[in-house]
């Protein structure tokens, strides 16, 4: 379900779905943004690699208790590839998003 919920928020974004991308946030994003509008214009601007994918990879998940981290790889529409770490939390309405890490991923030999 967890792959669901990201893989349905990047849709949404590529969509310019910003209502549907906005309800896979959690309760501390929305509070911390306040619409979907102003939430969509930060992760335009601040996460293109997530606002843009062009290729996802799900990687590892790691339980931390009160929330899950699930890696995802994605390419950027720069191409640069990334690691999302997405941080996860599960409530009444199941999974939603916490919030999210950005690194560059390792290129690998």
């Amino acid at each position: 379900e967890i792959h669901e919920v990201i893989l349905s928020q990047i849709e949404a974004f590529a969509n310019d779905d910003r209502a549907t991308a906005w309800s896979y946030a959690a309760d501390g994003i929305k509070q911390r943004f306040g619409s979907p509008d102003v939430f969509t214009n930060m992760v335009a601007l601040a996460y293109p690699a997530v606002h843009n994918a062009t290729a996802i990879e799900f990687r590892q998940r790691v339980s931390h208790g009160a929330y899950d981290v699930q890696v995802v790889r994605l390419q950027g529409p720069d191409g640069k590839r990334w690691d999302a770490y997405y941080q996860m939390v599960n409530g009444e309405q199941g999974w939603k998003i916490a919030g999210v890490g950005l690194k560059p991923a390792d290129p690998g030999i």
